[in-house]
């Protein structure tokens, strides 16, 4: 359809009308809308510093309840509260820090090995553990020279009767040692001699301070298994009775059967006759230097049947058996359990033994020098008066 002039005329002045009309309300409408949005934010928007009476009391409530999930009421510190024991290492190590300088809070690391554990570092863990638990610090080990040089720890049996000699209270004097735990002497000097000494002035001896002396009896052979008597046993046991020194003797054994054992027993109560021995016989089983002998193939149960056999045979005739041996010896070729009730002879040179268990006797020394003997001897002390045991 088409409009004639007059009607577009008209429609055109109402459409105008309207259209402003409009666009002045959508102008108001959008003014209200920010105006609105302005006075909702004045707070976040720094137009106004005051806060309500209403609204600042309940965030003081809000905190005072957050507060009060930490704070009892009670007055306590730090030591009162379980989280400080939690973590020790790092507790002392922040009690550690707190007590350098600011600028000295982390340790100092001079030797350049920080980051290199056991190096330049002794705090760290487990280290003090290591140390203590070592054999040689931890009081349970005790160290043993083997025969090729060689050296082990070896656990220290707590069924043994342990050693209470206190060798602090040891005295050296020239070749003499002696032993005083109350400040008096309650030890005795003595010598162990063979054929090897040659001629001995026993009088000269006993004059030089020496009250008892061990004499070899005889040995049995190594390779043989022959039993020979010593060339000055007689000799020995006669001047050292008529000089009026303690008696007592040995046997350097090799036998490999309690039967050749309580063979060797015999000869040296044999030999006795008439004497008055009052200190003990000793079984001498130790190995030969530098060579291989008899006895080396025996394990420790057969060897300590055979110390038995030959030790129970002298008991039985009325004298005190004794076991002679270096600490290797007893420690490694015997079974001590099995042997509690004999006395020990101890072979270690050194003024301070270190066999932890039970010893009566102990030879100290193999170059000792005494009036009467033109070489050197063996030196021993005794912790018993064994003639009057």
């Amino acid at each position: 359809m088409k409009w004639n002039d007059e009607e577009y005329d008209n429609s055109r002045m109402t459409t105008g009308s309207q259209m402003m009309a409009m666009f002045v309300g959508i102008v108001l409408f959008t003014i209200a809308i920010f105006a609105i949005v302005i006075f909702v934010n004045r707070y976040k928007l720094g137009l106004s510093s005051r806060q309500s009476a209403a609204e600042t009391a309940v965030e003081t409530v809000e905190d005072e309840d957050a507060l009060s999930e930490f704070v009892s009421g009670e007055t306590r510190t730090a030591e009162d509260l379980d989280i400080w024991n939690m973590y020790p290492i790092e507790a002392e190590t922040t009690a550690e820090n707190d007590a350098l300088p600011a600028e000295e809070t982390t340790p100092k690391d001079p030797a350049g090995t920080a980051g290199k554990p056991g190096e330049g570092d002794p705090a760290q863990p487990g280290d003090d553990d290591e140390i203590m638990n070592a054999p040689e610090n931890d009081g349970k080990h005790t160290l043993v020279t083997l025969r090729d040089g060689s050296q082990e720890w070896v656990t220290i049996n707590n069924y043994l009767k342990k050693s209470e000699i206190d060798v602090t209270k040891l005295v050296k004097s020239g070749d003499v040692l002696t032993y005083a735990p109350e400040g008096e002497v309650t030890s005795y000097v003595g010598i162990d001699v063979s054929k090897y000494n040659d001629y001995i002035d026993f009088q000269d001896v006993k004059n030089d301070g020496v009250q008892f002396v061990m004499i070899r009896v005889g040995a049995r052979g190594y390779e043989s298994g022959k039993i020979t008597i010593d060339d000055y046993f007689e000799t020995n046991l006669k001047r050292a009775s008529d000089a009026g020194l303690e008696i007592g003797l040995y046997f350097y054994s090799q036998a490999v059967t309690t039967d050749e054992a309580i063979e060797e027993a015999n000869t040296v109560l044999e030999g006795i006759g008439d004497y008055d021995v009052t200190y003990p016989i000793a079984i001498d089983m130790e190995f030969v230097e530098g060579d291989t002998s008899r006895t080396e193939v025996l394990i420790p149960d057969t060897r300590t049947e055979i110390v038995n056999a030959f030790c129970d045979t002298i008991a039985e005739d009325g004298y005190i058996p004794m076991i002679y041996g270096d600490k290797e010896w007893l420690i490694k070729e015997v079974l001590l359990t099995k042997l509690q009730d004999y006395d020990i002879w101890l072979a270690q040179t050194g003024d301070t033994p270190d066999y932890p268990y039970r010893f009566t006797m102990w030879q100290y020394a193999t170059d000792g020098k005494v009036d009467g003997i033109s070489g050197t001897v063996d030196m021993n002390i005794s912790f018993l008066d064994f003639s009057v045991k």
